[in-house]
């Protein structure tokens, strides 16, 4: 079915959410209405849904990955949904915390500048960082 609808989306685009395949950012806001899922954002359903299809979206035909909502059907995926959203907000507090503690890197056990702390990082460190941590108590 091709064509544009107007402006926003294609026709195939508007048929893929007919079928329950939806942009990370529309589903994470469908999904975050659920207790478990609360505070969900396009970035944690990207890090755990694999792309479904993509479709031309905007008058600029942007490619936007859609992500069907079936694959939360999966009590693996919801687990890891859950488990992203809480690695990402832990992380959140701790690197706010560093911030305003003045820590600017994570040190090497020798006492050394290994890499410096930044909020976009988080998946290369995970939420458990020990030496934000230690700033916690």
């Amino acid at each position: 079915m091709a064509g544009y609808d107007g402006y926003s989306r294609s026709n195939s685009a508007i048929q893929a959410e007919e079928e329950g395949k939806f942009p990370a950012s529309r589903l994470a806001k469908i999904v975050k209405k659920y207790k478990q899922y609360k505070g969900c954002t396009a970035g944690d359903v990207k890090a755990v849904l694999k792309v479904d299809e993509w479709h031309h979206t905007s008058c600029k035909y942007n490619r936007t990955d859609y992500y069907n909502i079936l694959d939360l059907l999966e009590l693996d995926k919801r687990n890891r949904l859950s488990a992203e959203i809480a690695d990402r907000k832990e992380y959140t507090k701790l690197y706010k915390l560093a911030v305003k503690s003045g820590v600017t890197h994570i040190m090497t056990d020798d006492g050394r500048p290994w890499y410096p702390i930044e909020k976009q990082w988080r998946g290369l460190f995970g939420a458990n960082l020990p030496e934000l941590e230690a700033l916690r108590r």
